[in-house]
């Protein structure tokens, strides 16, 4: 699918450009001023966010032994049933926790870096990369952008309520998300030859190594947001055959390479959901997988379950009141009018717009689900019921807000397409005013310009001054003369209580990720 690089290129340019360039307005962002600007300020925004993230270890699912002892952690998972633990334990339990976190906390523990310290580093990695991952994605689908909407929409896929909803404890769900933009960025630039077929199935392979491992479900999104961008892609090529054989190849390679590289954790996943928790899965009520959403919460990266409720007089989020209403609440809704806003505009009818456009599409009814809470049926039940009953594998998703990861990819990636159409055409038009006007009105598209990259940060306040995890609680002694019990006699097995066992049915209780909560010593 070739593109042109730049708006108005071409023999349809319309003739106003020396008036554009004698008012500064479409200056081209300097390359060498790019290379240094653009990571340093992904890097700030990143180191900004993580600031935002809570302080102390954050503990995710009552796993404690994943700093207590991150190496001994890694070494029960080398096989695929750990005896010391209860009456026996199948590792396909742990591989929400496996990888990257463990490695980045087990370098820690041989560095003698305080796993404090090591999370918090592994969080402003995932933030950065979000922001790396989109922008590398809208280079890719989008090379005609300029450098400020590209940007945006890379802000804009991190300062978002996903991410606030999901940077919880390891925030195992931002992995997937913040790999699947490099994802169609790879395929992209393979699909137009830009890159080596086989250079792009290792890219593909090693980025679902960096972010499968965490919650393999989710890995199943990212694989029908890449398929919704091959079909486009090859539907609106001039030549579909010829794309057609190119991408076959590259599919055949990216899943050989992926299968090959993942195998240690898809074994013991697929043993595990085979034998253990598809039975769970299956007997849950398909009221379970939503509860608490709508279309208005969904397009503005909200629905979650948890998001406004609160237990023994403590907020589930210490951030979400702000959004409950009022300013905040509906300043939300910025990103996405600008993302709709945007299609209108004939400039931006391209398959880049419809690719996004449909992941919204899509994504949107899924996330709305079954029911909106004392509403009732939402007008998706039928859909998502089908889906539910009939497609083979989708119960494992669990829970529908997963899906906003699609949501917000669509969202961004139109936010990107329709800055870009806006403040295009708001140039244009000042470019046709007189003289005097010009200069009068020059000032409007600075402003917009920095609106749209401003808006989604300054909409995110209330997640960093509140902080998205209330303060990690010190261990308790007794925890790590537990953790050290694991393996120590093969004569004997651990019961761990309250970690990973006990705490996993109270997920009302507030204090869920603090392990003094519910026992005071170990049983």
């Amino acid at each position: 699918m070739k593109e042109q690089t730049a708006e108005g290129s071409g023999p349809g340019t319309p003739p106003m450009s020396g008036a554009l360039r004698a008012l500064a307005l479409d200056r081209p962002f300097p390359a060498a001023l790019q290379k240094a600007v653009v990571p340093a300020l992904f890097a700030a925004l990143a180191l900004l966010v993580t600031a935002g993230y809570g302080s102390g270890v954050q503990l995710n699912d009552g796993q404690a032994g994943l700093h207590i002892n991150p190496l001994a952690f890694l070494g029960r998972l080398l096989h695929a049933w750990n005896p010391a633990i209860a009456m026996g334990t199948h590792t396909g339990f742990w591989v929400p926790y496996q990888t990257p976190y463990s490695w980045a906390y087990g370098l820690a523990q041989v560095l003698h870096v305080p796993q404090d310290l090591a999370q918090h580093a592994a969080v402003f990695l995932v933030y950065f990369g979000c922001l790396w991952s989109m922008y590398y994605c809208l280079r890719g689908v989008a090379p005609w952008l300029d450098e400020i909407s590209r940007i945006a929409g890379s802000i804009a896929y991190l300062f978002n309520m996903y991410v606030a909803l999901n940077s919880q404890a390891q925030i195992v769900w931002l992995l997937t998300y913040g790999t699947l933009p490099a994802m169609v960025g790879v395929m992209a630039r393979a699909m137009r030859g830009e890159m080596n077929i086989w250079r792009a199935a290792l890219a593909i392979a090693l980025l679902v190594l960096v972010g499968g491992g965490v919650n393999p479900p989710l890995v199943a999104i990212n694989v029908a947001v890449l398929a919704i961008f091959v079909v486009v892609t090859i539907a609106f090529d001039p030549k579909p055959t010829a794309a057609i054989n190119r991408t076959v190849p590259l599919i055949a390679a990216a899943f050989v390479a992926t299968i090959a590289i993942n195998l240690y954790w898809l074994v013991p996943f697929v043993d595990y959901f085979r034998g253990v928790w598809l039975n769970g899965v299956l007997s849950e009520a398909p009221s379970m997988h939503n509860a608490a959403t709508s279309f208005a919460n969904v397009l503005r990266g909200l629905g979650h379950w948890a998001t406004f409720v609160s237990f023994a007089g403590r907020a589930y989020f210490p951030w979400a009141a702000a959004y409950a209403q009022g300013l905040f609440g509906a300043l939300l809704w910025f990103v996405p009018i600008v993302a709709l806003g945007g299609i209108a505009f004939r400039r931006n009818q391209r398959p880049a717009t419809l690719f996004f456009l449909l992941v919204t599409i899509i994504s949107v009814p899924i996330v709305v689900g079954y029911y909106h809470d004392e509403l009732g049926d939402a007008v998706t039940t039928p859909l998502y019921d089908q889906f539910y009953r009939n497609f083979p594998g989708f119960q494992m998703f669990r829970f529908s807000y997963k899906w906003v990861a699609g949501v917000e990819f669509g969202i961004c990636g139109l936010y990107a397409l329709g800055a870009f159409a806006m403040v295009s055409a708001l140039r244009e038009h000042i470019a046709r005013l007189a003289t005097s006007e010009r200069r009068n009105w020059a000032w409007l598209v600075s402003g917009a310009r920095t609106a749209i990259i401003a808006l989604p940060i300054l909409i995110f306040v209330p997640v960093l001054v509140s902080k998205m995890n209330y303060p990690g609680q010190p261990l308790p002694p007794w925890e790590y003369r537990e953790s050290a019990l694991i393996g120590s006699n093969e004569a004997q097995r651990v019961a761990l209580f309250p970690t990973q066992f006990l705490e996993q049915f109270d997920w009302g209780n507030p204090q869920f990720y603090i392990e003094d909560s519910l026992v005071s010593r170990p049983l």
